[in-house]
């Protein structure tokens, strides 16, 4: 009989790479199961309970992906969770929803579903449906303060409740979703030490700011799984951490998609600050971003229409003495 301890996470972005390392945290202390990848929708997860999930899983966490309203209560009544994650509300998939109140309810729904602990970020309490959850329900929510995070050559250090977490990743955003994972094993009753320990072994997110070396002998930056406009400034910022002053700067990037009505303006303001944290911006499918190939020209531009090309120029013009990051990925369509 399977009646393991289920853990719901969604958000608008950084729900994959919780999950990672919750998985990584959990496992440690009890057989855990997560859906694997992006896996996210009631039939992916449909196939990992039947294929995957045994009785001596402790935990199963499972990543709820909402393309509508109603989408994650439809998961929460496949899976009913008895915990539950959010990490953020933010502009990601604003074509999807249409609007950042939309999304906050859908995501609510998790919330909602949960019948222990919800983990949340403070700013969520600034939409209607968490605020009112937390209202209705104070002592089912802990409430996360944005902890003090710090990168570091070999990793980051997050502060949180007076403990100094380090774990091997890189962006300053995976902070916060370290700290969510943390919060979320405390309150499981894991020991902090044993939390604390795991953390520092967490393997690197599979395309998700992932720093290895390019076949030039370059470092590189694979985040070609981003999707928002918070993570690609994270991106940007450790590429020109990562350069240290000494290394040329090298990004490619198609943008960002599903944006909606805020797809000039963020792609304008996402080219201004990679022309800050960038030397040479190969835009993939430039035409699609004008905005962004405008406002990034204070660095030097290249305009590519698929990925393709773009790696012909890294594996031409390329060596050691520089640091490439690719930020996001296009599905074929959008390339042609």
């Amino acid at each position: 009989r399977l009646g393991p301890v289920v853990i719901g996470i969604t958000g608008s972005y950084g729900k994959t790479s919780v999950k990672h390392i919750l998985a990584h945290i959990l496992a440690a202390a009890a057989p855990t199961l997560a859906t694997p990848g992006s896996v996210n929708t009631p039939m992916g997860v449909t196939r990992i309970i039947r294929e995957r999930l045994e009785p001596r899983h402790k935990y199963f966490i499972v990543e709820m992906g909402a393309y509508g309203l109603g989408s994650i209560a439809r998961l929460c009544d496949l899976a009913p969770p008895q915990h539950a994650i959010i990490t953020a509300i933010g502009p990601a998939h604003l074509e999807r929803f249409g609007s950042l109140a939309t999304t906050a309810l859908a995501k609510a729904e998790l919330a909602k579903a949960a019948t222990g602990t919800v983990v949340l970020p403070r700013a969520l309490l600034e939409h209607a449906p968490f605020a009112q959850l937390y209202k209705s329900e104070p002592s089912r929510f802990v409430i996360l303060d944005a902890p003090e995070v710090t990168q570091e050559k070999d990793g980051l250090t997050v502060c949180i409740d007076d403990e100094k977490l380090h774990a091997p990743l890189y962006g300053l955003h995976h902070g916060a979703n370290v700290a969510l994972a943390y919060t979320l094993a405390r309150a499981l009753g894991l020991d902090p030490a044993l939390i604390k320990e795991t953390l520092r072994s967490v393997p690197q997110i599979e395309h998700r700011l992932a720093v290895t070396t390019y076949p030039t002998g370059a470092v590189l930056i694979d985040d070609a799984y981003n999707a928002n406009p918070a993570g690609m400034r994270a991106a940007l910022d450790l590429l020109d951490f990562l350069a240290d002053g000494h290394k040329r700067r090298v990004l490619v990037t198609p943008g960002v998609v599903e944006l909606g009505a805020e797809h000039g303006p963020v792609h304008a303001d996402l080219g201004a600050y990679a022309a800050q944290k960038a030397d040479v911006i190969i835009a993939v499918a430039a035409r699609r971003i004008p905005s962004f190939v405008q406002a990034a020209q204070a660095a030097q531009v290249l305009e590519v229409q698929r990925f393709s090309e773009a790696q012909a120029w890294l594996a031409a013009h390329t060596g050691p003495r520089d640091v490439i990051l690719i930020a996001n990925d296009l599905p074929d369509i959008l390339e042609g």
